[in-house]
Order: structure tokens, then sequence, then C-alpha cells
């Protein structure tokens, strides 16, 4: 079953891809542009990536891992939830300052589209806890041969009773519309 829903997805990540590269061959606004890649790069992530083994999971070890350019993943995640962070609450009257501090840092090894889906699902926990507004920040820094990033915010924090669990999978403080997986994949990338 699973198979077959990711078939289908995999499908429709297509003719979003499909209709996404159609279009950024006819436009010439650079807003649009700009737009259109976002989408794009978001439906790139959400396909089997070609750089793993046939029947290999992005996620699995076996993913190849190469030189990341943390602060352009970075930069892709605030692009990527702006519509959430900044079209969509400001229409309800919200307001959110997101933004990176630190300084440009060498490249790091990885894989983009999994550190781009755990900082995302970062952000995203974040604004949920901060319901009215406020300030989320990814602060990178260079520390001998590691670099780390830390992620700030005015959330209401987690209630001592349940932080052992928060990143199970499955485990979620918000009900059942919710999968629970947002800092279990966080925690595996």
């Amino acid at each position: 079953m699973a198979g077959g829903v990711a078939h289908d997805f995999n499908n429709m990540l297509a003719v979003v891809l499909g209709r996404a590269e159609i279009l950024l061959r006819r436009v010439n606004d650079p807003e649009v542009t700009r737009g259109l890649e976002i989408i794009r790069r978001a439906a790139m992530d959400g396909r089997p990536h070609r750089s793993a083994a046939p029947g290999v999971h992005p996620g699995s070890p076996h993913a190849r891992v190469g030189a990341v350019d943390l602060g352009q993943v970075l930069n892709d995640v605030l692009e990527l939830t702006r519509p959430r962070w900044e079209t969509e609450a400001q229409s309800r009257g919200i307001f959110y300052e997101v933004r990176i501090e630190g300084r440009p840092l060498p490249p790091v090894s990885g894989v983009s589209e999994e550190l781009r889906e755990a900082f995302m699902n970062l952000l995203v926990n974040a604004l949920e806890a901060m319901p009215n507004g406020g300030r989320f920040i990814f602060r990178v820094e260079r520390q001998g041969d590691y670099v780390t990033v830390a992620a700030q915010d005015d959330g209401h924090g987690i209630p001592e009773r349940i932080r052992e669990r928060i990143f199970a999978p499955f485990f979620t403080t918000k009900g059942p519309q919710r999968t629970g997986l947002g800092l279990s994949v966080a925690w595996g990338s």
C-alpha cells in the first residue's frame, strides 16, 4: 500500500515539477521566476532522489552525502516557508520575524534535501508554538571543525512532562490532523 501511495505522490510531483519548468521558460518577471523556483525546489525535494541507489530511501545511510552550502539550505527553508510565516500570517494580522544570523560558512557534509526538511520541520513547529506571532532565528556558527545551527524562538516552550517524548515518531500534541513526524524526522537527519 505504501508503495502505491508513493507512486501516486511521485506522479503528482512530476506534474507540478513539469508545469513549473515549462512556466520558468516562459516568464520574464523576476518575482514570478523566484516563486516558480521555490515550487520547483519543493517538488524536487519530494521526489525520490536520483543520487540514492535504486530502491534506497534518501534518508537511509546509503543516500549520497556531499558538500552542502548550509547557508543556502537555510535560505531555501525561509523561502519555502515564507507564505506561511509572512503572507498567510499577515493576512490574519499576525507578524513573525524570521531570520538567519551568522557569517558565511564552509560547505558541510550532508544531504541538502534532508537538512532542508529537518530545518523546515523545526521552523514550522516553532511557528505553531507562537500562534500570535513572534521571532524565530537560525544561528549558524563554526566551532573548530564543526558547524552548528541553533534555533531560537519566542514560543511557549515544551512542557516538562512531554519533553522526553517529542522526538518519538507519531507523537503529537496537536491532534489527529497532524502526523507527529516533524521532530522525529529532524532528529533522524
